[in-house]
């Protein structure tokens, strides 16, 4: 019976797979394109589909005939859509089914025939009227619903020409129009920023200029150059915007035109009725879209064309690059993506606008509307936000819960119930769900109220363990504390006579010592010669000195403060604390690290060794390496702390990190050039020109060493192309 059992349970299992597996087949069939989201680091993580597509609404479906390059679309209070034909230059309104009901192209205008010229932008009022920007006829149209007029707003006129030039060619855009009245004209060839009209449709002004940051190039050239010159320079405009939309409480969002060139990664703006960027950018990635790592910045993918507005604070903006749909909170963080360029349902064709129906978004391009509806997946994220902004804090967890159930690598989800977490003062979960969606700030904030409270409890040990501290490093000298430690540890040995008994004992034949004796001086010395480097750093000049003529420094020692270096390396790399440490996991290796710290140290003792071989140096190959360990002391006695007193910080102290890492690097650059002038006998000028020779032959090696691998790659790859050509012809 029980084998039975486990045969029947093992059936419903493979059912269960495939069934799962046929449904995913199904969404994946549904939705044409990949969802995905960015991780910490900017690489992309899969993500579940959050819309899929659901129709295509044409020109021929509805009966109006193709659509001629569409360039924008309106959604009404009733939930009618208004569509701009701007190639047939006419409006075409559609029933929230979706089904023709009317085509503006001309209208009466004081008793006479009007029509349309390109009609490039519009919107619908909440009172349902209808504002039209009319591009080439240089003017906005005011319509209700059925397509009457109601009035016409000229162009803008003002009596300061430092606003608008007389040979100025008005051609609106985009219009908005907010809940107060106020009117939002984008316009051609305008580098101000947004046209503002009165409800009454007189000019008011620009707001939200784009501002122009000059490189330092270009403050130089402008400092020395001349009048005629300086004309040029003005040529150098802000960026235009490209759209804009009223969100459902009234903002006012706008999109930049050529994100290529907008390095502060302001490409999205949420302006307030005086035109001051108030748009939240908390989000651990900019509000770029899709994001290009190069080096240390995140570049911008995509080119957005529009920009909507939602509820609880989202917006969605569209790329017309790669027809993508990015939606992101208020705090600027990316929730999901969906769309793509293409012929199939779900991709776009040149996608120019984009609106909400109830709970679907809906994409115009040149081919018409295409609708999409939200996944579960969507739906939680939704409600999720909507409990947390109503308050209802736990709700909220519980739904982002489901979403990590959905799509475990959500780390916007984990910062989500940590920050409901903090709320409920459950700061344990609160740090490690910081963690795990990687927010550094949120992590610091929660830890440094935790050290608030760890350090009001344990006050009084603190300060016991503070007095023992200054007892052992300002009066332990004069009770020779550490002396009778180092006694009893057996490290009190005179060096002097360490060294003279060492070289005794190797002088001697083999079996006249015993190992274990040969082996106890070895290690006494080793330790001796290791501790002396604290004598060194402090001390160079006398310290370098000893290490060659003394021997007071020696191989094996060296090798163990290499070691200890590599050790450290990795301890930082590794072990620091998480407000600091942005390292990937799938960048840990042991290896690479150890690489890191042994192949440059070996090259500046070999290029060191060539050089000062030519110009006279006094020092060997070994008395180099040795020397070169040595100097390496700083890194380790001041980063290993360090490391561990991360642990203490929180992020807003992590210039004390850095100075400390700072400091270990220079002292330790400080050590290794005067090292190189003690051993080598050379002075401080010609030490310096040693120095940059060293560094230019390091250079020239790793030069000449990357052109051999990349000629070794090719013979390579040139010889299995030629032997697979071979095997297939024989």
């Amino acid at each position: 019976m029980w084998h039975v059992a486990r045969h029947r349970a093992f059936v419903i299992l493979i059912i269960t797979v495939a069934l799962m597996s046929a449904a995913a087949g199904l969404v994946c069939a549904a939705a044409p394109y990949d969802s995905y989201l960015f991780n910490f680091w900017g690489d992309k993580a899969p993500a579940p589909q959050a819309y899929i597509p659901v129709g295509l609404v044409d020109g021929q479906s509805v009966g109006t005939g193709p659509f001629r390059r569409p360039q924008d679309m309106a959604i009404g209070p009733d939930m009618r859509v208004y569509i701009a034909d701007s190639g047939n230059s006419r409006i075409i309104r559609l029933s929230p089914e979706l089904e023709f009901e009317l085509e503006i192209k001309s209208f009466v205008n004081d008793g006479q025939n009007d029509s349309f010229r390109n009609p490039s932008g519009l919107t619908v009022t909440d009172e349902g009227e209808l504002y039209i920007a009319d591009t080439d006829n240089g003017r906005l149209v005011v319509m209700d619903k059925d397509g009457n007029l109601i009035r016409i707003i000229g162009e803008p006129e003002s009596s300061d020409r430092a606003l608008i030039k007389d040979d100025y060619i008005y051609r609106p855009l985009k219009v908005e129009v907010d809940p107060l009245g106020r009117i939002y004209v984008l316009a051609a060839n305008v580098y101000e920023g947004i046209f503002q009209f009165d409800s009454d449709g007189s000019f008011h002004g620009f707001i939200g200029a784009p501002r122009v940051k000059a490189s330092l190039a270009d403050i130089f050239w402008m400092r020395i150059a001349t009048e005629e010159q300086r004309a040029q320079f003005q040529l150098l405009l802000p960026i235009e915007y490209a759209n804009m939309g009223i969100s459902t409480d009234g903002m006012l969002y706008a999109v930049l035109r050529e994100t290529a060139v907008n390095k502060n990664h302001e490409i999205v703006k949420k302006l307030n009725p005086a035109g001051s960027d108030i748009m939240s950018r908390f989000g651990q990635l900019p509000i770029i879209g899709d994001i290009q790592v190069s080096g240390s910045d995140f570049v911008a993918d995509s080119a957005f064309v529009d920009v909507l507005g939602r509820d609880y604070g989202m917006f969605s903006v569209l790329d017309a690059t790669r027809g993508r749909v990015f939606t992101y909170d208020g705090n600027g963080s990316l929730l999901y993506v969906f769309g793509g360029i293409g012929d199939l349902l779900g991709r776009f064709r040149n996608p120019v606008a984009l609106g909400e129906i109830g709970n679907k978004l809906v994409v115009l391009d040149n081919r018409g509307l295409t609708l999409f509806e939200p996944t579960v997946y969507a739906q939680a994220i939704h409600e999720a936000i909507q409990n947390y902004d109503g308050g209802f804090y736990k709700e909220a967890a519980e739904m982002w819960q489901k979403v990590l159930d959905q799509n475990p690598g959500f780390e916007i989800a984990y910062n989500w119930i940590a920050t409901t977490a903090v709320l409920e003062q459950d700061y344990g979960t609160a740090l490690a769900y910081y963690r795990l969606g990687q927010d550094r700030s949120g992590y610091s904030q929660v830890f440094s109220k935790l050290r608030q409270q760890f350090v009001s409890d344990y006050i009084t040990w603190i300060m016991l363990g503070v007095f023992a501290l200054f007892i052992f490093l300002f009066v332990g000298p004069r009770l020779r504390i550490s002396e009778r430690i180092s006694r009893r540890l057996g490290l009190a040995d005179n060096p002097r006579i360490l060294a003279e008994l060492s070289a005794h004992l190797d002088a001697m034949p083999n079996g006249a010592v015993p190992k274990r004796k040969k082996r106890e001086f070895f290690v006494r010395k080793l330790i001796d010669s290791v501790l002396y480097s604290l004598h060194v750093i402090f001390h160079p000049f006398d310290g370098f000195w000893d290490l060659k003529h003394e021997r007071r420094g020696t191989f094996a020692a060296a090798n163990v403060l290499l070691a200890l270096t590599i050790f450290t390396y990795v301890v930082i790399r590794q072990y620091t604390a998480f407000p600091f440490n942005y390292l990937k996991v799938s960048e840990i290796s042991l290896v690479s690290d150890t690489i890191g710290i042994l192949v440059p140290f070996l090259l500046w003792v070999g290029v060191n060794w060539a050089f000062t071989t030519l110009m006279e140096g006094k020092g060997t190959a070994k008395e180099i390496y040795i020397m070169s360990a040595y100097a390496l002391t700083p890194i380790i006695i001041l980063n290993l702390p360090a490391t561990l007193a991360s642990h203490m910080l929180i992020e807003a102290e992590g210039s004390l990190l850095t100075l400390v890492r700072a400091i270990s690097v220079i002292w330790a650059l400080m050590l290794l050039l005067l090292g190189t002038m003690i051993l080598h006998e050379y002075t401080m000028a010609k030490t310096l020109v040693t120095a940059v020779l060293i560094v230019c032959g390091i250079a020239a090696a790793l030069f000449v060493g990357l052109l051999f691998t990349s000629v070794i790659d090719h013979i390579s790859r040139f010889v299995l192309t030629i032997y697979s050509e071979l095997r297939y012809r024989l």
